[in-house]
């Protein structure tokens, strides 16, 4: 076990760093002219001849006139301008990756609007891709969808299954176009081949999601997009600041030659091209940006904990860090009889004494923040399939998609529900452990659905994907908030630079009026 672990655990890691392509080296390696254009290549954002000529003229074109303004000596214009030069490459390279990703959003979005209209039409996944092609008469997305049929129609020759070889054509589409919406469409589209029957609400819904998926990327990269472009602005307006204050300082502190001085300026004009390159590389990444969850393997250790935690057992860490803190603070109250230190100390052993119920919130926070993001997504796909089949029926088609961090609660639910199917237990022990209040609102609903008893199911059953689509967009509003205070770090950091040049220019007064009281004297 352990050894499948390891190699599974060295799988990942290979499979990580063969498929990373944002390092900077690699980014800069990619950025010769040669590799430029066979890159852009690929794409279907054309880029005229002018393009790099442009943008390296304006590169230092800017390097050029802040070098001026500061006064620098000719060396320091040769810094500020040569990194000028080496960046506009890389500037000029994410700006059109980002126009590529905005087109690969569209076009995917495009497709699983066109797919979904086909399967309503035919309830066949092969007639779904025939229509969806001819939208995209040329294109990426023609090619890859042309490769898909491609693989559909060969696969008729060599007696495969053909549900199989289908589902693989879909599997291939989701690795060219990696998203968070297609794979939920693809893996309804194959239940619908299998099961066959009618399926337009269930397409609706699918459609309805698609659409607020659409929406929140759009609105969120209008948002991050005005806050970079800010933010670059910002770090170039306090550039200028800083000339202002160094030009307004009277003639017997003039600190333009002082070289510490100087450094810190040219340094600072150098900052503005890389940090123009992280705006446009965060921007990037915004459009076609996968949801990532929980592994299997760490999901299982923060389970595990969660259920041998006994505070009696777990309370010899707290008692062992305890003592070795209090020591520490006995020792340092002793010897360095600082009341503000002994005060720190004091706080530390006292956490350190209650190590074990920290750690204990620490990852049961991280679970129960897990969960209520798992958790919508799996519920949506298990109210597509209630509307053809009872929840226990449903609960089962629904295991291919349940996120590792509720697999093992969801597999007990069904054990519990296999051996009683009228158990109410079940329903109201679902994840109750973790106090995830959204949690019992959504299996009371489905514990009424199931018996019988709330009168109107189908009203039920509305009311019920109706509060689904409402915890899907709470979540996207939580994480839309979390990406928009991770921009805001680009705006704080736009001010660091200026102020970090002040900090040395009150240091070069300093040098001044140091110099001038020793002459004096």
């Amino acid at each position: 076990m352990k050894k499948e672990n390891r190699e599974e655990n060295q799988t990942v890691a290979k499979k990580k760093k063969t498929t990373n392509e944002d390092t900077f080296i690699k980014t800069l390696v990619m950025c010769t002219p040669k590799k430029m254009k066979k890159e852009i290549a690929t794409y279907e954002i054309s880029m005229t001849k002018q393009m790099p000529w442009i943008c390296a003229g304006v590169c230092i074109l800017i390097a050029g006139m802040l070098s001026y303004a500061y006064s620098l000596t000719i060396e320091k214009w040769v810094l500020t301008i040569g990194v000028a030069i080496i960046f506009s490459g890389t500037i000029l390279m994410e700006m059109i990756r980002e126009k590529n990703e905005k087109k690969k959003f569209i076009d995917i979005n495009s497709y699983a609007q066109q797919f979904i209209n086909g399967m309503q039409l035919k309830h066949k996944i092969l007639p779904a891709i025939e229509n969806t092609i001819f939208t995209f008469p040329t294109g990426k997305m023609h090619t890859t969808l042309q490769n898909a049929l491609s693989y559909v129609y060969t696969s008729v020759d060599t007696n495969k299954d053909p549900l199989k070889t289908q589902a693989e054509a879909l599997l291939y589409i989701d690795k060219i176009y990696p998203n968070s919406q297609t794979p939920t469409i693809h893996e309804f589209a194959k239940r619908v081949e299998l099961e066959g029957g009618s399926f337009e609400k269930e397409m609706e819904l699918l459609n309805v999601k698609r659409e607020k998926w659409e929406k929140r990327i759009e609105h969120e990269q209008a948002d991050m997009k005005t806050t970079l472009v800010s933010a670059i602005i910002m770090y170039i307006a306090m550039l200028l600041v800083c000339v202002m204050v160094c030009q307004s300082m009277p003639e017997t502190l003039v600190i333009k030659d002082i070289g510490f001085v100087q450094w810190a300026e040219a340094v600072a004009i150098c900052g503005v091209f890389p940090f123009a390159y992280m705006c446009f590389k965060t921007l990037r990444k915004g459009w076609l940006k996968e949801e990532y969850s929980m592994g299997k393997e760490e999901s299982g250790k923060c389970l595990d904990y969660l259920e041998n935690f006994t505070p009696r057992s777990q309370r010899k860490k707290g008692i062992t860090a305890g003592c070795i803190c209090l020591t520490i603070s006995i020792l340092l109250a002793i010897f360095v009889k600082n009341m503000y230190l002994t005060m720190g100390c004091m706080a530390i052993t006292l956490a350190a004494f209650n190590f074990h119920n920290i750690q204990h919130a620490i990852v049961l926070k991280k679970v129960r923040k897990e969960m209520m993001r798992s958790l919508p997504k799996w519920l949506f796909d298990v109210c597509l399939c209630m509307r053809k089949s009872s929840i226990v029926e449903s609960i089962e088609r629904s295991r291919t998609s349940v996120p590792p961090i509720l697999e093992r609660d969801v597999e007990r639910f069904l054990n519990k529900l296999r051996t009683n199917p009228a158990a109410v237990e079940p329903y109201i022990e679902f994840l109750a452990p973790y106090g995830i209040t959204s949690v019992s609102t959504t299996m009371r609903a489905l514990l009424s659905i199931a018996n019988g008893t709330g009168g109107d199911s189908g009203t039920q059953m509305k009311q019920l994907i109706e509060h689904n689509l409402n915890l899907l967009d709470e979540q996207d509003a939580a994480e839309e908030e979390v990406r928009r205070m991770a921009s805001l770090k680009y705006t704080i950091t736009s001010s660091m630079p200026g102020s970090v040049v002040m900090l040395f220019y009150l240091g070069g007064v300093l040098v001044k009026v140091f110099a001038t009281v020793n002459s004096v004297l």
